[in-house]
């Protein structure tokens, strides 16, 4: 049996903008990890594995380890 395709499904601007502003502002941490989640497209799985090590602060780069395949990918 032939499993249906399941299409994609993205959030609005307007839901995007309740989701950051339902955490609340003094949780920098939550709202920085939300941002990138956001930002890189990353999966929850490379989000909860990325290291401290991962971001290079004087560089402004991140890298992330990917899940799928296993890419490393620097932003």
């Amino acid at each position: 049996m032939k499993q249906p395709r399941l299409d994609p499904k993205w959030l609005t601007q307007e839901q995007t903008r309740a989701l950051f502003q339902a955490i609340p502002k003094d949780r920098l941490r939550d709202r920085l990890l939300f941002g990138m989640i956001y930002r890189y497209g990353l999966r929850t799985e490379e989000a909860i594995r990325l290291p401290v090590e991962a971001v290079e602060i004087r560089r402004g780069e991140i890298t992330v380890q990917g899940v799928k395949r296993g890419l490393r990918r620097t932003y």
